[in-house]
This record gives structure tokens, C-alpha cells and sequence, in this order.
């Protein structure tokens, strides 16, 4: 029971920071006591499952729906990087940020080498049928590796475009040997056949060492919102954008990690502006300059 309980954050500190991580900022554990609390980044939206069932909310867009799939890529290609597979991807275990970004979290199934394995007891923690690959589908005789995770994140991204899912559960996607009623593009207007054919790699049951690797995939959402060109990757957030590309209004998010609290002072070269860094959870402060051509007073 111990082992279940920590797995989720000894899984989420062996991959590091991540912004489509939901943080855990805090876990203390009593064995005298035999008592548990932890403390997790602040969810203003909830789940995706509650995200995409909230009627009141309204219509997400197409690209609303790639931007939250493009996320939760992202969030996979870090976790497979550090050598741990999910498990139990699926809209109930992905939380939505204030920034309305998807957080992947729950790795209470999470596999990591060379630690006990919690597969089986946890099998009723969150697990939603239809998002279990089929060689993970019997808790008592399995064989998976990242791959796994792909077949769950074709599943989501057919949920996203397709509103439903493609297949009950596992024992129905290899009845019908990975290949759903339809594709997305016959239900969602702007679903060109490249997202059918990437869905229908993720989705295979014959071979899945075959399926995608996140990184492909998350370069395949990216082509598909516009975000890269030909021979060049998405510019990362560590680079500095253009000070016309930036909006300094009190609110407002910088490079999708710094929201902007308050202005502390402005002078005749710079303003100081109070940031929270949404990563590393602290305060900063940030120097704007009025005029580009003083950089070099800095």
C-alpha cells in the first residue's frame, strides 16, 4: 500500500518540472502514524473529463482540441525521456491549468525501473476501459513499454476531435483490430487525413512497438496548429520573444510560464515588473526596457 501511495510523486520528481505537469509541491509520509498527505499545483479548471462535459463552458474549437492534445504530448515525451510509462492516461487523470493547459497527473500506476511494481494494485485507481491498451488489459499478465501510453493518447485524441471514443475498451479495439466506426475527419470539419492516419498508428493492436513515439506525434501536432516550419522545431519558451510579441498588462502570461502580479517601479529606461513563475513557484523580479536600442546599459 505504501509503494501505491508514493508511486505518483517518487514518478513525477524522477521526471523533473515540466509545464504540462501538474506539480507536486509538497508529500510527507508517517510510517508511525501510517498517514499520508501531499500538496499538488492548484487545478482551476478541474479534469479534462469534467473540462469537456462542462455544457455551460462551451464549444471548444479545432484548434482548442490540438492545443490540449499538443500538451499532453509534450507531457509524454518528458515522462517517456525519464524512462517512466504512464499507465493510465486518459480526460480523468489530465487536469486544466488557469492558462487552460493540460496537466498530466495520477501516476499512481507509473511504471519505474528497478521499483515494486503497484500495476496490479492499483488497478482501481481512475482506470477508464476505454483508455487501456490491449497488452495491458489483464493486470496479471502484461507486456507494454512507452508504447503503451501512445495507444491511450491516440484513444484521447480521438476523443478530442471525434467526441466519443473509438472502442469500449480493449477487448473491443482488437475485435475490430484498431480501426474505429470512422475517422475523425467524417465528424469534424478542418480534420485533415494526416491526424486520421497518425490516430490509426496510435491506435494499432497488432504490433504496438509499431504505434508512434510521443516526440513524433507531438511534432505531428505541432505541424497540424502551425507551430513549426520546414527544417526548424517549435522556437523553445527558453528563448526570448520579441518585445512586440509580449503583452506586460497586469494578468497577463509571458512565454507561458510568467503571469504578471504587479508593477513595482518605472524609470527612464526600464519598468520592474512582479512575476510568479508558474515552474518553479516563486516570485520574480522582471526589467523591461521602454527602448530596445538601451539593451546594452543593462
Amino acid at each position: 500500500q505504501k509503494a501505491v501511495i508514493m508511486r505518483p510523486t517518487e514518478a513525477v520528481l524522477k521526471i523533473g518540472s515540466h509545464p504540462n505537469l501538474l506539480r507536486v509541491l509538497q508529500f510527507e509520509f508517517s510510517d508511525e502514524d501510517h498517514e499520508f498527505f501531499e500538496v499538488t499545483e492548484w487545478s482551476e479548471f478541474g479534469t479534462l473529463h469534467g473540462y469537456l462535459s462542462n455544457r455551460g463552458r462551451g464549444e471548444l474549437t479545432l484548434r482548442e482540441r490540438l492545443e490540449i492534445a499538443e500538451g499532453v504530448a509534450a507531457a509524454l515525451e518528458a515522462v517517456h525521456a525519464h524512462g517512466v510509462v504512464h499507465r493510465n492516461l486518459s480526460p480523468a487523470t489530465i487536469q486544466i491549468g488557469f492558462d487552460r493547459k493540460p496537466r498530466l497527473t495520477d501516476f499512481d500506476r507509473a511504471y519505474i525501473e528497478s521499483k515494486q511494481t503497484v500495476y496490479a494494485a492499483s488497478y482501481s485507481h481512475h482506470v477508464d476501459p476505454a483508455y487501456i491498451p490491449p497488452e495491458l488489459a489483464d493486470p496479471s499478465h502484461y507486456e507494454f513499454d512507452t508504447a503503451s501510453d501512445m495507444c491511450s493518447l491516440g484513444v484521447l485524441i480521438y476523443r478530442l476531435l471525434a467526441d466519443e471514443v473509438p472502442f469500449v475498451d480493449a477487448r473491443d479495439a482488437k475485435a475490430k483490430n484498431g480501426r474505429p466506426a470512422f475517422l475523425p475527419s467524417a465528424k469534424r470539419e478542418g480534420v485533415g487525413s494526416a491526424l486520421d492516419g497518425l490516430i490509426l498508428e496510435l491506435l494499432r493492436v497488432d504490433d504496438f512497438k509499431a504505434r508512434p513515439t510521443a516526440s513524433r506525434v507531438l511534432n505531428a501536432l505541432r505541424d497540424a496548429l502551425g507551430l513549426t516550419s520546414a527544417g526548424q522545431g517549435i522556437e523553445p519558451v527558453s528563448q526570448l520573444q520579441e518585445p512586440s510579441e509580449e503583452t506586460f498588462e497586469i494578468g497577463s502570461l509571458l512565454r507561458g510560464t510568467m503571469r504578471i502580479d504587479d508593477v513595482l517601479g518605472t524609470g527612464g529606461f526600464a519598468k520592474v515588473l512582479k512575476v510568479f513563475h508558474l515552474d518553479h513557484q516563486k516570485y520574480y523580479a522582471l526589467k523591461v526596457l521602454l527602448d530596445a536600442s538601451n539593451a546594452d546599459l543593462l
